[in-house]
Parts: C-alpha cells; sequence; structure tokens
C-alpha cells in the first residue's frame, strides 16, 4: 500500500488531499512516507514528468520506495510486543508506524535534553536508557531506567512543557520515537489508549517518588537494591524479567554510584541472598525483600 500510495503521490494530477482520501490514509502520512525514503532529485524528477513520464523514471522510484515494503516490516518487528498497540483499531495501528521513526544512540547520548520542549513520546526498541536530573545545586537525581518494551515521557509530551529531566542511552540503544501530533491525536481517539496512559502516569508518579526516595539513602546497598526493584514495576517494565541484563558499571550509573561502591553494593545484596551475579547479567532472586532492604534502609535515617 506505501509503495502504490508514494506512486500516487508523485504522479498526482489533483491535489494531495485527494489522493489521501481515495487511499483511506492522511495527508501527513503520505508526506512523511515519501520524505522518509525519496531523495529530494527524484521527487523533483517525477514532477517534472508528471504529464508524460518516461518509464525509466517510474522504476527510478519504484525502485526507491522499495525500501517502503522493508520499512513497514522493521517497524512491525520495533513494535512487536507493545501491549498498547496491539489496543489500537487496525487504521490506528497503521498511523503509528507510519508516522513513527527510530533512531540509535551511542553509550552516554543524550535523547532527550532537559530543558527543551518535548516533542515526541520515547519508547525502547532495543538497549537501555536512563531519566535523571540535576538540582539547582548540581546534584545528579536518577529517576528510572528503560528498559526494551517501555516508553517514558508522556507526561512532559501532554502538558508541552519544558522537560524537567533528560533522558539519556547507557548503552547503544534503538529508540522509536512517536511524534506528539500522532500521541495527542491517539488520546483524542482511543478511549483504550487514553485509558493507558492515564494508567502510566498513575505508576510513573509513584516511581519517581520511590526513586526521589532512594536518592536520599546513603547506604550503597540500599541505593541499589531501591534501584533494582524499580526495574519491576509491570505496567512500566512489562517485559522484565529475573534475570537483567545490566552491567555493575550501569547499575551504578542507576544508583549514583562510582563502580567500586556499585561492587561492593552488589557483594553485599548478593550475601543478603536477594541477587546472584551470572554472565548474562544479574539475577534477582527476591524482588520483595529488595524492596524491603530499601525502605529499611530510608527508615534508619529519617
Amino acid at each position: 500500500m506505501k509503495q502504490a500510495a508514494v506512486i500516487a503521490l508523485c504522479m498526482r494530477e489533483g491535489s494531495a488531499q485527494s489522493v489521501a482520501q481515495e487511499l483511506g490514509v492522511s495527508r501527513p502520512s503520505l508526506y512523511n512516507w515519501k520524505n522518509q525514503l525519496l531523495s529530494h532529485d527524484a521527487t523533483a524528477s517525477m514532477k517534472r514528468q508528471k504529464d508524460s513520464p518516461a518509464s525509466s523514471e517510474r522504476a527510478k522510484l519504484e525502485q526507491q520506495i522499495e525500501g517502503l515494503r522493508r520499512d513497514r516490516i522493521d517497524m512491525t518487528k520495533t513494535f512487536a510486543g507493545d501491549e498498547w498497540l496491539r489496543l489500537l483499531s487496525p487504521a490506528h495501528q497503521e498511523r503509528v508506524m507510519a508516522e513513527s521513526y527510530e533512531r540509535t544512540y551511542a553509550p552516554k547520548d543524550v535523547v532527550a535534553p532537559m530543558g527543551e520542549v518535548s516533542n515526541s513520546w520515547v519508547g525502547v526498541s532495543e538497549g537501555l536508557l536512563k531519566v535523571s536530573a540535576v538540582t539547582g545545586t548540581g546534584q545528579a537525581i536518577m529517576f528510572t531506567a528503560v528498559q526494551e518494551g517501555s516508553w517514558v515521557g508522556e507526561g512532559s509530551v501532554i502538558k508541552r512543557e519544558q522537560r524537567r529531566y533528560g533522558v539519556s542511552a547507557l548503552r547503544e540503544s534503538r529508540v522509536v520515537h512517536l511524534p506528539r501530533s500522532t500521541f495527542m491525536w491517539l488520546l483524542e481517539e482511543s478511549n483504550e489508549f487514553s485509558r493507558f496512559i492515564i494508567d502510566h502516569l498513575n505508576e510513573r508518579t509513584g516511581q519517581f517518588i520511590s526513586m526521589l526516595e532512594v536518592a536520599r539513602i546513603s547506604h550503597p546497598a540500599a541505593r541499589v537494591a531501591g534501584a533494582l526493584s524499580s526495574l519491576f514495576n509491570p505496567v512500566l517494565n512489562p517485559r522484565a524479567r529475573p534475570l537483567l541484563n545490566i552491567s555493575q558499571e550501569e547499575l551504578g550509573d542507576l544508583a549514583g554510584l562510582s563502580r567500586s561502591s556499585a561492587n561492593q553494593a552488589v557483594s553485599a545484596l548478593k550475601r543478603a541472598n536477594l541477587i546472584s551475579t551470572q554472565y548474562a547479567g544479574i539475577l534477582v532472586l527476591d524482588i520483595n525483600g529488595l524492596t524491603r532492604f530499601s525502605l529499611a534502609a530510608h527508615a534508619d535515617q529519617i
């Protein structure tokens, strides 16, 4: 469908809106498809030739937009397993996959800068992100990690405010951006999506409050315990499993600790039989025990 749509757009005699209506898609979707996969030269050439297009020009256009089919397959894989997408109607799913885009970030790259207006909802296709902020006194606060299959930033997108936190990559990560215009359209058009976002916001509020409490804890092992337990919220991290693919260095970054302090904290949690270290990462043996460990340390400091 996408290939035919872009060809029709480039070779049209009428308006782009008429093409969109005939195909049953939105006008912005048509131009998004075209801009993603066609070069400027090819598009200009087709416009010049649209009255009597040469077969070679059409062949060139078709060759360039063959990638549309591959992109659709890639985006389908990208969104595989996302519960909220399955809640949408086929038409809504089509627009989401058409207007979303994916970018790859290296470790420590900024995905969404603190202080900028939020223009997209952010999801992790592969990798690991962290959400953090810096106070006016220069203190760094880590709010949460964002794992594969998880999304973040819905509150800032809705309020259209300057982001009060930053999102960055802890490791090389493939990140999906759902544009704000599409996000807000879904809120208006889909009751299922709206309910999902309301649940997300409620859980996110509780998570941020918990992580602020963790940030006040001075005991390194308790900080790591709190950081680990925050990764097991079933609403915010639906794909979380007991074996976390996370290094001790990344865990220290999440807990706001140096690598040496993080290593000591992990050793302490191992002695308490709360976790074990594996080749692939950290195996959580007792998630409730981690929560109790963190809360006990917080209570001792009050």
